[in-house]
């Protein structure tokens, strides 16, 4: 017989009795019971992929909501220099530095080395390059600062100062010296490029570099630089001082008022006060003028405008009542013109300069004038270093001293000269080269009152005849029939500058007078300088004359840049007041500005310190320096604000209409599996309609009758019109699943009605599904909304909104060159997708009621 595998001999005293001779009970519990969320947070809490899609999903939910609160940039921000600006996150590796590595040819690595040379900002990284064997040169092209250098025009007087202010307060370099005109690029797409500072010519139809070496170290040396003005020989004479010999005194009266009297210079060159004070007086006919009085009670009482730094005075008691009110100091741009008063809101209109208070030995403008210094009026204008002025009028003067022969700068209006004689003397006659039949000769006659006029005539009248001095350049006539001997003499055509300051409204920044004066003359500042004889094709002087050529007259001008009522202090070229200047400066004569006219400039600008300076000091918008994180799109829009204002827009759009469609088809899937039948049938009925039609058809129906909607609202009725029924489906079908539970029919038998079963005892049970869904709904609604924003058919793109499809339709032309543009918003909707799937599954496990009390 097999033995019992159980038979085991097990000694007596092995067994021990439990809870010998006492009574058993039954023990209380221990444990609390576990709430329905807690419960249902435990299962949530031990699937991984759920709590990883939850954490991702929570970043990019708190992405969209603090990115654009904390970002400087907007979504209506856009920058069009900054358009397809790459990622930049670290700057002294090559790695996210917002460059890109290019294999370009030897002209376009010439134009960006270019710009690193001129204002350090290195468009090309380090000034790094490496040519290989075909003659093509790699580097990393920086995105922030391949815009170099730009030209702005038809900045205001002020913006120009404000500009160079801020220079002077950070030290940073914004203007740069304006490169000529006539030497820009001649190529139509090149006309306005403002970094050709350098010699250029045309190959191959393009804009390329010309008298350029790469040394061997890779430095690249420019032997024909366009910036620094080539002036004429005849035009390089500059006078850095002239002090004339009246001036005006400001003395300081009562409330913070002031008075003008003349100061006047004596025998031994000390200023004398004059006891002379300018007052006002208005005419009848309504005029303004000035007048001189020796009694300081009838002195006219003038205030400092703190906006403008300019005298005003305040004017009443005029029979039309208009025309009371404060007047400004100003003096007009047109020859022949003097001071005069005029209401700020006519000054530039009517184009009158208004004047400012100028300490004479410094030139700068005083605040607050006192008694104790002497001062100047003066008015600054801006032109350029090229000091090239001819002869463009023919009007005789006779004894008027506001008439003259006009000046001007633009050599397309000057007058040609021709000479006819020989070597022993010349008779000069005028012709305009459009109308080469009329012809002016220069002619030269003394008056009575020891005064010269200097006049034209017509052709068959008396000629002068002058000379050429081989020295200077320029013509002289021999007076030898002044009744005065002594003031017989060699006179050369000159640029007139009185001795009386008084008399300086007459010679203004456009037009000087033309006159006669002897070298001692021109020697002692009396005059601006010679006028020479030009070569008509490239304006150079000339050594000796040929009577079958045309020439031209040109003289310099000592006043370049500032035009004053009275001088004085030293002249600092192109009103450019900034100590800021670039390198070359001892070297070079520069200009750094185009006078427009109407206290208007052309400057030229590094773009990247003018974008600093623009939202630092303009906007004041937190911007201090452009950058941007996720790049720029192709309209110089910040991906990072963007992508984040798109992401809160899809999530607002898509939670709000998850909520409404979760509401509406709860209560109709209630009413449905609640009380089946015949009601279930009808409403039933009515979903399969309406889930029938297409939503494509549906949001291009709404499209077409809602045409002045908001695309908003018409994209959220669209979502909530069919969004429900998918809901109301799903609680039908949880409401047929348990209204015949136990429970159920016990509450019913205790008197419970229709809502409170509903609501109270079956929904809570459907709960965890029907958030489940609600939750899977929300990246649905945010596909739907990107899809139909990618492909056009939806535009929720606004001057303060955009969308994330809108983002990846602008950025789908440019995947190739600048996939940037793409990445970031896929990366966006890819993680959205898979992780709200991820935290969706982990919550229809959470919510399971057959789940719950599970370990697992």
């Amino acid at each position: 017989m097999k033995p019992n595998k159980y038979d085991v001999n097990i000694p007596k005293e092995k067994f021990v009795l439990v809870n010998e001779n006492r009574v058993l009970h039954d023990k209380e519990l221990i444990t609390k019971p576990v709430g329905y969320l807690r419960d249902a947070f435990n299962r949530f809490s031990k699937n991984k992929g759920a709590i990883v899609g939850a954490t991702i999903v929570g970043i990019l939910v708190l992405y969209a909501i603090i990115a654009p609160i904390f970002s400087p940039y907007t979504v209506s921000y856009n920058d069009a220099f900054y358009r397809f600006t790459l990622p930049k996150l670290f700057t002294n590796i090559d790695f996210i530095d917002g460059c890109a590595k290019k294999t370009l040819n030897e002209e376009t690595l010439i134009y960006y080395y270019s710009m690193g040379e001129e204002s350090g900002h290195n468009a090309i990284k380090r000034q790094e390059y490496v040519k290989n064997d075909k003659g093509m040169y790699t580097f990393r092209l920086d995105s922030y600062k391949s815009a170099g250098t730009i030209f702005l025009s038809s900045i205001p007087e002020e913006d120009y100062l404000k500009i160079q202010a801020y220079q002077d307060k950070t030290n940073r370099q914004v203007i740069f010296p304006i490169t000529e005109r006539s030497k820009r690029p001649i190529q139509a797409q090149d006309k306005t490029n403002a970094n050709f500072w350098y010699k250029t010519e045309v190959v191959n139809s393009k804009t390329a570099a010309v008298d350029y070496t790469i040394q061997e170290d890779g430095k690249i040396v420019y032997t024909n630089i366009y910036l620094p003005y080539s002036l004429p020989e005849i035009s390089t004479k500059k006078y850095e001082k002239f002090t004339p010999t009246a001036y005006v005194r400001a003395a300081g009266t009562e409330d913070n008022k002031f008075i003008f009297n003349l100061v006047s210079k004596n025998e031994g060159g000390q200023y004398i006060d004059s006891n002379r004070y300018i007052s006002i007086n208005r005419s009848n006919d309504d005029r303004d003028y000035f007048t001189f009085d020796d009694e300081i009670e009838n002195a006219a009482k003038f205030r400092i405008d703190e906006t403008y730094s300019t005298p005003v005075i305040n004017l009443t008691d005029h029979e039309d009542a208009a025309k009371d009110g404060d007047y400004y100091l100003a003096l007009p741009e047109a020859q022949g013109s003097t001071l005069s008063l005029r209401k700020l809101s006519l000054i530039d209109e009517a184009g009158f300069l208004p004047l400012k208070i100028v300490d004479k030995d410094t030139g700068t403008a005083v605040p607050n004038p006192t008694g104790n210094s002497v001062y100047c009026l003066s008015v600054v204008k801006d032109r350029s270093k090229t000091a090239k002025s001819f002869i463009s009028g023919l009007m005789r003067v006779f004894g008027d001293s506001t008439n003259g022969f006009s000046v001007t700068g633009a050599s397309s209006s000057a007058c040609h000269i021709k000479f006819t004689g020989s070597g022993e003397g010349y008779t000069i006659s005028f012709f305009n080269p459009n109308s080469p039949r009329i012809k002016m000769i220069l002619a030269i006659a003394v008056n009575p009152d020891d005064t010269y006029i200097l006049g034209a005539s017509g052709v068959g009248s008396p000629a002068s005849i002058w000379h050429f001095d081989e020295e200077t350049g320029g013509v002289f006539i021999e007076i030898n029939n002044h009744h005065d001997a002594s003031k017989n003499g060699n006179y050369y055509l000159a640029s007139l500058l009185p001795d009386d300051p008084l008399k300086i409204p007459t010679v203004n920044n456009e037009n000087y007078k033309v006159t006669i004066a002897t070298k001692e003359q021109i020697a002692e500042n009396k005059h601006l300088d010679y006028y020479r004889v030009v070569n008509t094709a490239n304006n150079q002087r000339v050594d000796e004359i040929n009577t079958v050529d045309s020439y031209k007259l040109l003289a310099n001008k000592l006043f370049e840049d500032l035009n004053y009522f009275l001088v004085t202090g030293d002249l600092k070229g192109d009103n450019y007041s900034s100590n800021l200047r670039i390198e070359g400066e001892d070297t070079y004569l520069y200009s750094y500005a185009y006078n427009l006219g109407n206290r208007s400039y052309e400057i030229r600008v590094n773009y990247y310190e003018y974008y600093r300076y623009y939202h630092t000091e303009v906007l004041k918008d937190g911007i201090s320096e452009p950058f941007f994180l996720f790049g720029t799109t192709s309209y110089g829009q910040d991906i990072f604000t963007c992508l984040a204002s798109g992401a809160r827009l899809s999530f607002v759009i898509a939670i709000v209409v998850a909520s409404v469609n979760m509401v509406v088809g709860a209560i109709y899937g209630a009413i449905e599996g609640y009380y089946g039948g015949k009601i279930d049938l009808v409403m039933e009925r009515i979903v399969e309609i309406l889930s029938a039609v297409p939503f494509m058809i549906v949001i291009t129906l709404l499209r077409y009758h809602m045409k002045g909607t908001s695309q908003l609202l018409i994209l959220f009725i669209a979502f909530f019109l069919t969004g429900w029924i998918g809901m109301s489906g799903l609680v039908r079908m949880q409401f047929y699943r348990f209204k015949n539970q136990e429970y159920v029919l016990a509450s019913r038998t205790l008197g419970a009605n229709d809502l409170r079963i509903m609501f109270k005892h079956i929904f809570p049970n459907s709960l965890g599904t029907i958030v489940t869904s609600t939750v899977l709904v929300i990246p649905g609604m945010i596909f739907s909304e990107t899809s139909l924003s990618y492909l056009g058919i939806i535009n929720l793109s606004t001057g303060s909104l955009t969308s994330v499809g809108t983002l990846l339709a602008a950025a789908q032309p440019y995947l190739v060159n600048y996939p940037h543009m793409i990445l970031f918003p896929s990366i966006f909707i890819s993680l959205l997708m898979l992780c709200f799937n991820l935290f969706g599954n982990g919550l229809r496990d959470a919510f399971n009621p057959s789940l719950r009390g599970t370990e697992d």
